[in-house]
């Protein structure tokens, strides 16, 4: 929500490839600090239409998020989770550098049906910039 990226806890980018909208890549759950602790990590989420992808759009576009959280935000880590049958999702997880931490059934209801989701995480020290 726009009061999310108020708060530095959410932020959004749309993603044109020769003026067409292709999707957009975000950062969510942005999480520096609480109290005492320190966190520096995030989630990111992304929407490609089905027009646009296999064309390597998402995969330029993830690794400039990736950049920026990294190099501009100082984040420690990154996580993110696909649907477990969303191959395309995984390919690019992989791609971008991400590493696998586990399973998780029934993380969210679609169309009445629980999905089961696969997890990964990226850290800095782990990032080659590409």
């Amino acid at each position: 929500t726009l009061a999310n990226t108020k708060l530095g806890k959410t932020i959004t980018w749309c993603i044109f490839s020769d003026g067409l909208f292709c999707g957009i890549f975000s950062l969510i759950a942005i999480q520096k600090k609480h109290r005492a602790l320190v966190y520096d990590r995030a989630e990111i989420a992304y929407w490609a239409t089905p027009e646009q992808q296999g064309k390597g759009i998402m995969t330029e576009a993830g690794r400039k998020v990736i950049d920026y959280a990294f190099t501009e935000l100082g984040l420690n880590k990154l996580l993110v989770g696909h649907h477990i049958n969303n191959k395309n999702s995984e390919a690019l997880i992989l791609r971008l550098g991400f590493t696998y931490l586990y399973t998780e059934e029934q993380v969210f209801k679609k169309d009445s049906e629980w999905i089961t989701c696969k997890f990964y995480e990226l850290r800095s020290e782990h990032y080659n910039k590409y």
